[in-house]
């Protein structure tokens, strides 16, 4: 079990990278704020971790995937890819409707793509299945997918955002890491 002052560096190590971020993200809005907008959109991730430390068992990434049209004409045919990079063994879920799987059965706003070129295995590439496009302003979000690693693994998620014509993607403004 960690002691109590392992747990206090830990908590403050974490502090510390969420102000990182969230600087970053607002140098990154106030970058955009003066930009010209046309064609421009952005996407980032949200998330909650859980760590596990009285268990040792697991580790939780809940997360939110959110795609941002800033320009002032709609973005088609939306495309979303998550490259999860760890050495271990994890569960990816989420609210997403695979190849096998029947519309019916569930509501699903996400469609998997099977392709090819990607691994099945780390990489999940993901339309909507109702959003043909995001209108000017707007925002489209891949909610509350799971990720469960072993405790005291590593692992990396990037985020890209792909558009009919933008087909070399747009890579998020941030991703989750996670040093086990």
């Amino acid at each position: 079990m960690a002691s109590n002052s392992d747990l206090k560096t830990r908590l403050a190590q974490l502090e510390t990278e969420l102000g990182q971020t969230q600087n970053y993200i607002k140098e990154k809005l106030n970058n955009l704020n003066n930009t010209s907008f046309e064609g421009a959109a952005f996407c980032y991730f949200n998330q909650t971790v859980v760590l596990d430390y009285e268990q040792y068992s697991t580790h939780q990434v809940t997360g939110d995937f959110h795609v941002n049209n800033l320009s002032s004409t709609p973005l088609a045919s939306p495309r979303i890819l998550l490259k999860i990079t760890t050495e271990e063994e994890f569960k990816f879920t989420g609210k997403y409707k695979s190849s096998n799987q029947s519309q019916q059965m569930y509501n699903f706003e996400w469609e998997r793509i099977e392709m090819g070129n990607f691994d099945q295995v780390t990489h999940y590439f993901l339309k909507p299945i109702e959003a043909d496009e995001i209108l000017p302003t707007e925002q489209l979000t891949f909610q509350d997918f799971q990720i469960i690693i072993p405790f005291g693994s590593t692992i990396r998620v990037d985020g890209f955002v792909y558009f009919e014509g933008k087909q070399e993607g747009i890579a998020a403004i941030n991703s989750i890491n996670i040093a086990g």
